[in-house]
């Protein structure tokens, strides 16, 4: 806010906007105490603590706070640097006296101006210039408090109440606040600092319990109410064999959701490091000891949003690292993103989906451009996550896909009886001798399922309308069969690419 000057007996600020406005709109002065390290007081240093009301992160590199005296024309000058969070805290510490007998929690910016207990005024600036003059009209002013009945400047009609070597001056949460509301048990603990009628004498109360706030305390709302419900995952990412990449649903609070212990992870996977992303609180990083290529579950719990809404029941999440075997990513089940590698069994034989298979096992790909695009003996690399198509698992939705080589040789399909088609041997290329159907005629134009048999048993063969096969004679002698082995609900078959997959003995 920019402030202009009122000349009277002394030369105070004019109030800025709406007087009935509650809750400011840019990053505010909270809390200020003169009086530390004087004596009888508790904590060892002075300081002025920040406090952003807004929902948005606040830069405030290239700011600083200043100080004068109560009745002084000079400033001080205590430069500030990073962002404070919405609903977040930052505290500067100032000179240390020889009294006291704590230290202040980590300060987010440290200065060595010694305040008075009793009467000051503080300023919180967009630049770095010293201000001049008793009460400064200065355009680089976003906040103003002057404290104690001798103090010169002020916003509004008077100063706020005159601190103490053991109090402070608070900021009100609400029009409504006191000292008793805003600590202790009081209604409005931890519902922020954001009041704001830029009326120092009604905006601030003399604080007995003097808490200094920092860039790790919870963060507070602006107001009672709103938010009741705890954060959620929505999105896991793996950075690097050692990083992992959480995304929360809302803004997380810096201590819960940097405290390690609060991430745990199957198969002897150390979390050593958790670090919320200062630009971005919705955002998490996890440090781990170096993972392998294969499946994780993380688990996750008692994170808190910035309202202080704690996760009640701990939340689990698999996920892959690296190119896994087609037979890791098939055992990890649905909903798993996974990335594997194999070559190209059916390209767009059957419109689609395609199938690959590694040495491991075989994998249906649902992506109609990924079909069109690749050929059979084609070496892929695809990622996506696992569904199932009534039993059938196969990727989609397909979310990346890079060719390796082409013209490979095709793998030699797996002998297998009529009894051997199961879940096993689920998208393989596969191959079923003396194959005998029960229907004659011609292959239907539609996709069809057509009862057969070996010496074995009976089987079940699929043809595909967008194969070569519908239109051409059902084999009335027994045939050898290759295939891709297709679920669909409980029944296994066989589906030929083309009708040179059915051969007449």
């Amino acid at each position: 806010m920019k402030y202009r000057l009122l000349l009277a007996a002394v030369m105070v600020f004019a109030i800025a906007g709406n007087l009935s406005a509650q809750t400011a709109n840019h990053i505010v002065i909270s809390e200020v105490c003169g009086g530390g390290g004087n004596s009888g007081a508790y904590w060892k240093n002075d300081f002025i603590e920040l406090y952003n009301p807004t929902t948005s992160p606040i830069n405030i590199n290239g700011w600083s706070v200043q100080y004068s005296s109560a009745t002084g024309t000079s400033w001080q000058v205590t430069n500030l640097a990073g962002t404070i969070t919405p609903h977040g805290f930052y505290l500067v510490q100032e000179a240390m006296g020889t009294g006291g007998t704590t230290s202040l929690p980590t300060p987010d910016a440290t200065g060595s101006i010694p305040m008075g207990a009793t009467a000051f005024k503080i300023a919180l600036c967009n630049s770095t210039t010293p201000l001049t003059g008793s009460s400064s009209t200065g355009g680089s002013i976003v906040d103003f408090v002057g404290a104690g009945a001798t103090a010169t400047g002020y916003e509004g009609t008077g100063p706020a109440p005159a601190p103490s070597n053991t109090t402070s001056v608070e900021r009100k949460a609400s029009s409504a606040s006191t000292a008793a509301s805003l600590s202790g048990t009081g209604s409005e603990v931890n519902m922020g600092n954001g009041y704001d009628a830029d009326n120092n004498a009604n905006d601030f109360v003399a604080q007995t319990v003097v808490n200094p706030q920092n860039s790790s305390s919870l963060a507070e709302p602006a107001l009672p109410g709103g938010d009741v419900t705890p954060p959620s995952v929505t999105a896991i990412k793996v950075l690097t064999s050692t990083q992992i990449e959480i995304n929360f649903n809302e803004p997380v609070d810096s201590v819960t959701s940097s405290k390690s212990t609060n991430y745990t992870m199957t198969k002897s996977i150390v979390v050593s490091q958790a670090q919320r992303d200062i630009s971005n609180i919705k955002r998490v990083v996890l440090t781990v000891s170096t993972m392998a290529n294969d499946i994780y579950t993380l688990t996750i719990q008692n994170v808190k949003d910035t309202v202080g809404n704690a996760m009640t029941t701990s939340a689990s999440f698999q996920f892959s690292v690296g190119v896994l075997t087609i037979a890791q990513a098939r055992a990890a089940g649905t909903g798993v993103n996974v990335r594997v590698r194999g070559i190209i069994t059916v390209a767009n034989e059957f419109a689609s989906p395609s199938y690959m298979q590694d040495s491991t096992g075989g994998l249906a790909v649902y992506n109609t451009k990924f079909s069109t695009s690749v050929k059979l003996g084609d070496i892929w690399e695809v990622a996506g996550v696992l569904s199932n198509y009534y039993g059938l698992m196969e990727m989609n939705p397909l979310t990346d896909s890079i060719k390796i080589s082409s013209g490979n040789p095709l793998p030699t399909p797996k002998l297998l009886y009529s009894s051997g088609l199961s879940e096993t041997e689920e998208s393989e290329l596969v191959r079923v001798n003396r194959v005998k159907f029960a229907a004659s005629g011609s292959f239907a134009a539609s996709d069809s399922n057509y009862a057969a048999g070996d010496p074995y048993g009976p089987m079940t063969v699929y043809i595909s309308k967008y194969s070569n096969v519908p239109g051409s004679q059902i084999p009335t002698d027994s045939v050898n069969i290759i295939g891709v082995v297709n679920q669909h609900n409980d029944v296994y078959s066989v589906l030929p690419r083309t009708l040179a997959d059915i051969n007449v003995i």
